[in-house]
This record gives C-alpha cells, sequence and structure tokens, in this order.
C-alpha cells in the first residue's frame, strides 16, 4: 500500500511539473497598482474597514499581532499551543485574556489552520451566545470537546452522521476540532487520482482541498455556513460590529512572485470575478469587485496560502484586468514571505499613527529544515538536486535572518517583539555548543508534562513517554522540527506539539502580559 501511495504521489509530482510549464503570461505593463507606487504589489490597508478595536472584550490603546509560518500539520498544532497559551494569560483589570486581545492574525500554510481553527470555534461561539455575552468563548475548552471515538468518527465519511449523534444546545463548538488537525488530508490529495471530476473539469487536487478545508478545519459541515472574508473585515458601510480579529492568509502570485493577503481590498484590487468553492464556480453578478470579495469563504485563502508548489496546484482566480492574461495562480505564501512578516509589520506601521497605542507582535516559527551551510559532497549538486531544493530556498533563506529582521523593526517602531521557535527546546552543552545536553533535554521533556491540554498529570506524562519511545533517543528540540512539513500528523505527534507552543508561550509570558500592559 504504501509502494502504491508513493507510486501515486510521484505521478502527481510528474503531472504537476508537466502542467505548471503551460501557465503563461501574454507579455504587459498593466498591473493593479499602476497609479501611485508603479509596479508595487497591493498591500493591507486596515482603514478600509471598521476597526477591529471596537470588538467586545479588547483594548483599544493595544494593537497586537500574531504571525504563524508555514509548516503543514506541525506548524498548525504548534500555533494551538501559542494560542491556548495567550488564552491563559489573564488580565485582571479587565477581566479578558491575552488571546481576547489579539487583533490581527498573519500566516502562511499550515499556520493559517491554526486561525481557522479558532475562529471556527468562536465562530460556533457566537452563534449560540452571540457577542457581549457573560458567558465568554475558552479556545482550551473547545479543543478538548472532542466526543467519544473522535479518532475514527471525525473522518470525513463519517463526520455528518456523527454531528448528528450530539445536542448543539450543550455541544456547542465542533467536537471535532482539534481531530481536523490531525487527519490525513494528503489522503485527499492521493484520492483525486481517482475522482471523475479531476478527469472530465477544470477542477484540480487544490479545489478538493478547499472544499475539505471549508466543511472541516473552518467549520461549515458543523455551523452549516461558512465563514466569509467580509465577517472578518466589515466594511465602514456595513451595519454590522467587527466579532472578529482580522486575519490575513498570504499567497504568493505565480507569474510575478508578490505576496498576496486574501483580504477584500486586495481581492477587488486585482478585480477579481470567479472562484472556485465546494468544487463549483462563483461567478461576480451586478456587485462591485469589494462586495463580491467579502462574500469569499476564508477556506479559499487558507488553501492558496498552502498551495505548496508541485505538490498542489496553484489556485485559479478569474481577473478582470487584463483582455490578454485573464487569470491570476496563487502559490504556496512562503514563496514571498514564509512568516506573514510582510502584512504583519505593514499592519503594525498604520497603526503606528496612533502615538498612543501600544504594539505587540509575536511570531510563531515551526522552521524544521537544515541550518547547516555545509555539504558532503565535495562537487557540485545535480541539476536534478538542485530542482527539487528550489521551492524550499526561498523559506530557508528567510528564516536564516528573521531575528535582525524583527530586531530591526522592534526598534524602528517600538513594536515589543516576541519571537517563539524550535530554538528554545536545544539544550545547548556547556562544552560543545553543536551537542545538546542529555540530562538538561530529560529535564525539558519532564517540564512539558504540565503543557499537555488535559489536567490529568498522567495522562500527560503517558503523552510525553509515548513520544520518547516513538523517537528514541532523540531531545525535543529534533523530535519537533522532525515532525515532517505535511497535512497529516500523528495524535500522539499532535499533542507533543501543542504541549510545545503552550511550554514556548509560558517561558514569554510574563513579559507577553508586561508588553500589552504597558508595563
Amino acid at each position: 500500500m504504501l509502494i502504491v501511495k508513493l507510486q501515486l504521489i510521484a505521478f502527481i509530482v510528474i503531472g504537476s511539473l508537466v502542467l505548471s510549464s503551460c501557465t503563461t503570461q501574454v507579455p504587459s505593463n498593466i498591473h493593479p497598482y499602476a497609479e501611485g507606487a508603479l509596479f508595487q504589489a497591493p498591500i493591507i490597508n486596515i482603514n478600509h474597514y471598521k476597526s477591529v478595536h471596537t470588538r467586545p472584550e479588547n483594548q483599544a490603546a493595544l494593537a497586537a499581532v500574531v504571525a504563524i509560518s508555514g509548516g503543514g500539520e506541525r506548524a498548525a498544532n504548534l500555533g494551538l499551543g501559542v494560542l491556548v497559551g495567550l488564552e491563559s494569560i489573564q488580565f485582571s483589570n479587565s477581566g479578558t485574556n491575552a488571546l481576547q486581545e489579539i487583533d490581527y492574525f498573519s500566516t502562511v500554510s499550515g499556520g493559517g489552520m491554526t486561525v481557522a481553527t479558532y475562529l471556527s470555534g468562536l465562530r460556533s461561539h457566537l452563534n449560540v451566545y452571540g457577542a457581549g455575552s457573560n458567558q465568554s468563548f475558552s479556545f482550551k475548552q473547545a479543543l478538548n470537546a472532542s466526543g467519544e471515538n473522535a479518532k475514527t468518527q471525525c473522518k470525513k465519511k463519517n463526520v455528518k452522521a456523527y454531528y448528528n449523534t450530539f445536542d448543539r444546545g450543550k455541544q456547542v463548538v465542533d467536537p471535532c476540532l482539534r481531530r481536523h488537525l490531525a487527519r490525513d488530508y494528503q489522503n485527499n490529495l492521493v484520492k483525486t487520482l481517482t475522482n471523475p471530476k479531476m478527469l472530465f473539469t477544470r477542477l484540480d487536487r487544490g479545489d478538493i482541498l478547499e472544499s475539505a478545508f471549508s466543511k472541516e478545519v473552518l467549520g461549515g459541515e458543523w455551523n452549516r455556513s461558512d465563514l466569509r472574508l467580509g465577517d472578518l473585515f466589515v466594511s465602514k458601510s456595513s451595519s454590522k460590529k467587527p466579532q472578529y480579529p482580522h486575519w490575513s492568509a498570504n499567497a504568493t502570485v505565480y507569474e510575478n512572485g508578490v505576496i498576496f493577503p486574501y483580504t477584500p481590498r486586495i481581492l477587488a484590487a486585482y478585480k477579481i470575478s470567479r472562484y472556485i468553492h465546494d468544487l463549483r464556480a462563483v461567478e461576480k453578478g451586478g456587485e462591485d469587485y469589494v462586495e463580491f470579495s467579502s462574500n469569499v469563504p476564508l477556506s479559499l485563502g487558507l488553501t492558496a496560502s498552502g498551495n505548496f508548489p508541485t505538490l498542489i496546484a496553484p489556485q485559479t482566480l478569474k481577473a478582470d484586468y487584463d483582455k490578454n492574461n485573464r487569470f491570476i495562480h496563487l502559490i504556496d505564501g512562503g514563496m514571498s514571505d514564509n512568516f506573514g512578516l510582510t502584512t504583519a509589520m505593514s499592519i503594525l506601521d498604520q497603526e503606528q499613527k496612533n502615538r498612543h497605542k501600544r504594539k505587540v507582535l509575536i511570531v510563531v516559527d515551526a522552521f524544521s529544515d537544515s541550518f547547516s551551510p555545509y555539504s558532503k559532497y565535495q562537487h557540485g549538486p545535480l541539476a536534478t538536486q538542485v530542482y527539487t531544493q528550489l521551492p524550499d530556498m526561498p523559506l530557508n533563506g528567510q528564516r536564516g535572518g528573521i531575528k535582525e529582521r524583527l530586531q530591526h523593526f522592534a526598534r524602528g517602531t517600538g513594536t515589543k517583539v516576541f519571537y517563539l521557535s524550535f530554538d528554545d527546546l536545544y539544550c545547548r552543552d556547556r562544552h560543545d555548543p553543536h551537542k545538546e545536553d542529555k540530562a538538561c533535554a530529560q529535564k525539558l521533556f519532564e517540564q512539558l508534562d504540565a503543557f499537555y491540554l488535559t489536567d490529568d498529570k498522567a495522562i500527560n506524562m503517558s503523552g510525553t513517554l509515548k513520544i520518547q519511545q516513538r523517537n528514541e533517543g532523540k531531545s525535543p528540540f529534533e523530535i519537533a522540527r522532525g515532525i515532517e512539513t505535511s497535512y497529516n500528523v500523528t495524535t500522539t505527534e499532535q499533542q507533543f506539539l501543542i504541549a510545545v507552543g503552550q511550554y514556548l508561550l509560558a517561558i514569554n509570558a510574563d513579559e507577553i502580559k508586561a508588553a500589552m500592559l504597558g508595563h
């Protein structure tokens, strides 16, 4: 079975390479921002929307952004732990917590799955209790809401029948909320090879993935409707009040390599007039481009942001700007900015105009690739090796200078920046910094016991023991970085990553709290 899967995946990759070579462009100077900054990419402008600081349970004097890197379900579940950790930071003066104070999210690929899961749970809560209710939403409780047999029943083929067994008056949030981020979405991609719709229509594997993300990760099946961009980015002319933080899922435009934040005004700037949602084409009617874009489901941005080159086909949007080049193809946001920092920094730059506002940026980095510049080969790599390495090079290159970039931004804007990464799991040996201290690593395993989602110490210790047994002799640093970049993790890996995320947040919690309170 494994051999068959590998053959199918190889077929997908080869087919993608052949098809991608057909994506061409008629020479053109037409660009959405032809006026002003000639040929520069459109960026998010928060002044187009009602302020997120008017949401209930929010301090107007604080602008807080969380940026979560790409990394498939490794990044997604690390991010879950960080958000749960933020929720544990309580503000006695206002009765709120740090997660409620996050105004903006900027994500790439798997990092977007974290935010999608959070918004799905928050949306379910608001559907039942409404905004401003005395019943506050708890993300930690939502992630622990899995019912019996969730591991088997939360699969796509079972989930609708499973949902029908719950009393929705008691089970407010999706009982599979956490399980959706420990499911093998790669099977969705493999199964497209036998799907007639893929053979006889213009639908592709990315469209299949978008449908799954819409129904599961973003809660469309449980909530029976889709979250739309306009639910988060509320137009100033709308009668609605902001209830959600802004979330920019960042993709990359294939033709010119610029960042593409999935927001209504960005889509409107490119004059997008058609997209594929849940395997159906949606065409613009008589409404203007902003109104049309405001109705785009969040699942499109999540999918486009994670369309890793050659493995998942680019997302195609129809545009009305250039009659000779009618389409825009979007690939993984990591190709332009694997941390979502461009969007996050742009937002905080705009917030800086209010000199009395405190600014906090939390960056979550799930980097797992090589950081060593050395090779075992005397001769240079083959052309095929170079080609396979190319998609990873922008990600690795950005990571190599991220700390200096963040320090420069912090100094220039007065923003309090917190960088959370697997680096903080590294137990440096006192005598050789390139080795880890085994005693220190074992102590860290014991510390992680306190950060699993349950409050049962015995269960937590069992979780740590399982991950150690499955990775014999490896440290927490090695285990975390060794989890593959894919849309699939085991339940044991998920529990470990969530614990790591909570731990990384906890060791920075006092400073984050002080920065948010202005102390």
